[in-house]
């Protein structure tokens, strides 16, 4: 590589991702990202900025910390303890060292706090419509998508 050539690392690929993940989601609702943006705070605890973020909220009693709104094969959601507060999704370990299939889980992760009442199975199934509207496939490192 030369000297003034930028290296892509994971962190920046999984936060690209992360942002085309917002996009289709809000494009789905019909809505724009920064406006899902404004209407759910949201952080991922797979950064380190997420995990300041997460630390600092836990310290203030606003955020619980054990996945009480979501836990599911691809990672979790710890939920606010008040209405406007910030969610955090982290996703599994290997998923995120990997970076396969990091759009598709964060479309996942996204339903389920848009969707908070939907049981896991409702929620798959969204992720696959959406996926297959976007034409994006799942490698299913884990697994396949609601146990196909």
């Amino acid at each position: 590589m030369r000297p003034h050539e930028k290296m892509v690392t994971r962190h920046e690929t999984a936060l690209a991702d992360w942002a085309e993940a917002l996009a289709i989601v809000a494009r789905h609702y019909g809505t724009t990202a920064l406006q899902l943006r404004r209407d759910f705070s949201i952080r991922l605890l797979n950064t380190a900025l997420g995990r300041r973020e997460f630390s600092r909220l836990l310290l203030k009693g606003q955020v619980y910390d054990e996945p009480v709104l979501a836990d599911c094969e691809y990672g979790h959601v710890l939920m606010p303890k008040h209405t406007g507060g910030t969610y955090f999704i982290q996703v599994r370990g290997e998923l995120w060292d990997s970076g396969v299939d990091l759009v598709p889980t964060f479309i996942h992760e996204l339903l389920h706090i848009i969707n908070s009442k939907d049981s896991e199975d409702q929620v798959a199934k969204m992720e696959k419509q959406i996926c297959d509207t976007e034409g994006i496939e799942r490698d299913d490192l884990v697994g396949p998508i609601g146990g196909e």
